[in-house]
Parts: structure tokens; C-alpha cells; sequence
């Protein structure tokens, strides 16, 4: 008798256990099919927002030499969003010269923005081997001999063919703008003679009436060096390069 009713009891308790799991399931919070009002309205409004509308808010302002910080929201879905705000400061340079212009600007951009600038520019107004005679000769004629190197806003560069030195010179405000012999004249004093006329036709033209016209003095030739105008300095790395620092101290 006493197992009858203990096999009863049994059976009952696991009736019950399953009627209580049923019904709970259907009221179970976590049921993913159960309807969620704020989930529901979250998705609707991304739904709606498929363009973004964003309120900018500064948080930070920038410095000179310091960038910002601003937080942009939308004002449809609630979307944030940080913004860098960049330094106020500025650094433009364009460089009138060749292949060692290229070599001297080639990592410019990324020092100066480590530096701390918030807007840089560097150009060049290039052609291979060029002279001072030459771009004289280029600048007098107006002549769109120039290969015109410039970085965008991610310091990648632009390449623009057939370009007259008028166009690079009055293309931006200008900080600096430099001027550069070609290496195998660069010792010799009397290819100076273009120097005058090419910088008074840039005091002329630029735009920025404080811009700085510096020079780019050129390097001298390695000792072992092969380069065919080599032979204007017998060769010798160390007359090559006196000949450079009399003929720019000399201008």
C-alpha cells in the first residue's frame, strides 16, 4: 500500500513539474519571440535613419599646434560619433626645382604633421635636371614644362602634367617657396646668374605677400659617384662641395 501511494505522489509531482514549464515558457522573458517594445523603436529608427543627420558638439577646442575633439550625434537614431578637429596651425611649401626637390619633400607632409600642424601642403614644380637657365627660360616663355607634385588631405601625392610655374606659384597661399640649382651647376658660381629675376618674378606673383623664398641648397656628389657632370669637379666630393657653399654664400 505504502509503495501504491509513494508511486502516486511520484507521478503527480512530475504532472505538475511539467505543467509549471509549460506554462512559464510562455511568459519567459528571454524568449527571443517575445515582443521587446524598446528593441521594436531602436529598430524603427534606424530604420528611418539611412542618411545620418548629425548636431556637432565641440568638446575640445583646437590649438595651434594641438587638435580638437567634437562629438557628433544624430538626431534621428542617436548614432555618436568623434570627430578630430584639426590644429589651426598651417604649413604650405612649394618647391621650384627636380629630382633633388622631390628626395628633400618626399616625406615632408607626414614631419610636419607629427609636428603638430593642422593643414599641410607640399608641392613640387618639377623637371628632371632642371636649371636655373632653364626655369628662367620656362617662367619668361610661360611654358607648361612642369610635372606639378602636390599632397591631398591624407599626404598621398597628386600628379598633374604640363603646368607652367605661373600656375603652381598662385595655386595656394603659399609659406615658403624654394629654389634649387641642378646638382652638377650648383658648384659652379656663374649658373647663379637667374637666381635675381626668378625670385622677383615670385615676389611678383604669389599670393601671400609673407611668403619666404628660401633656398634648397644642393648636396655634392658622393666620392665613388659615376654621375657624368662629376667630372666638372675632377671628381673630388670635397671641391664640389666647397664649390657649392662659395657660389650660394657668393648669391
Amino acid at each position: 500500500m505504502t509503495k501504491r501511494i509513494l508511486f502516486f505522489l511520484l507521478v503527480l509531482i512530475l504532472v505538475l513539474s511539467l505543467v509549471a514549464c509549460n506554462n512559464g515558457g510562455a511568459e519567459n522573458p528571454t524568449d527571443p519571440g517575445a515582443s521587446d517594445p524598446s528593441g521594436s523603436e531602436e529598430a524603427t529608427k534606424l530604420e528611418k535613419c539611412k542618411e545620418h543627420d548629425y548636431e556637432e558638439t565641440v568638446i575640445k577646442e583646437p590649438g595651434e599646434f594641438e587638435s580638437g575633439l567634437a562629438e557628433r550625434v544624430c538626431k534621428v537614431c542617436g548614432k555618436k560619433l568623434d570627430k578630430v578637429i584639426p590644429a589651426t596651425s598651417s604649413l604650405k611649401i612649394l618647391a621650384i626645382g627636380n629630382s633633388f626637390s622631390i628626395d628633400a619633400t618626399k616625406y615632408l607632409w607626414s614631419i610636419a604633421k607629427s609636428a603638430g600642424y593642422g593643414e599641410v601642403i607640399i608641392a613640387n614644380l618639377f623637371v628632371g635636371g632642371c636649371t636655373l637657365e632653364t626655369h628662367y627660360e620656362n617662367m619668361t616663355n610661360d611654358v607648361p614644362a612642369y610635372i606639378y607634385y602636390k599632397t591631398d588631405d591624407e599626404g598621398e601625392w597628386v600628379t598633374t602634367p604640363d603646368v607652367t610655374m605661373l600656375t603652381g606659384i598662385t595655386d595656394e597661399d603659399w609659406d615658403i617657396i624654394t629654389l634649387q640649382q641642378a646638382s652638377g651647376s650648383s658648384g659652379i658660381s656663374g649658373t647663379y646668374n637667374y637666381v635675381n629675376n626668378i625670385v622677383r618674378y615670385i615676389k611678383n606673383n604669389r599670393t601671400n605677400e609673407d611668403a619666404k623664398i628660401y633656398w634648397h641648397m644642393t648636396w655634392a656628389y658622393q666620392g665613388d659617384s659615376g654621375h657624368g657632370e662629376f667630372a666638372k669637379y675632377d671628381g673630388d666630393q670635397l671641391k664640389m662641395y666647397q664649390g657649392i657653399v662659395d657660389s650660394v654664400q657668393y648669391r
